[in-house]
């Protein structure tokens, strides 16, 4: 999560020349936030199933979002690479 921040910070400063990319770390992050407010709420709920099973979906959406965005960092397509300014 601190090197998401990070990243999303650098991303911030430069949010002119990519904000697609911006948006995309962004809802990674929404995402993982929502996931670590349920799995608090598991906790002091006890663990219902019905948590559980909404916990276990959102960590999938986490690692399926977080690859994409390592994956579009890493060689962004024409449509995310940097503008030219």
């Amino acid at each position: 999560a601190v090197a998401l921040v990070f990243v999303l910070g650098y991303l911030a400063s430069g949010r002119a020349r990519w904000p697609r990319l911006f948006a995309l770390g962004g809802a990674v992050f929404a995402v993982l936030l929502v996931q670590m407010g349920l799995g608090e709420l598991q906790y002091r709920t006890h663990l219902p199933w019905e948590l559980v099973l909404v916990h276990v979906g959102l960590a999938a959406a986490v690692w399926g979002l977080l690859v994409a965005f390592v994956t579009v960092l890493w060689r962004p397509p024409a449509a995310l690479a940097p503008t030219r300014t």
